[in-house]
């Protein structure tokens, strides 16, 4: 993934086609082609192809359907 402007902490991983902007991820899995924009993942899991501008999530599983 593409990670700009944005704190990775332990135990993160981002997969292929993902886009990571402005945000801050620790202890999260966020799978493929994914936008991540000004947000704050803790302890989560986000789905392929999901959205997440502007969310506080901590301890979440998040997917576009």
């Amino acid at each position: 993934g593409i990670v700009n402007n944005s704190e990775i902490g332990e135990n993160v991983t981002v997969l292929e086609g993902t886009k990571v902007r402005n945000s801050e991820i620790e202890n999260s899995i966020v799978f493929e082609n994914c936008v991540i924009d000004k947000a704050i993942l803790k302890n989560s899991i986000i789905g392929d192809n999901t959205n997440v501008s502007e969310k506080d999530i901590r301890e979440g599983l998040i997917k576009d359907l």
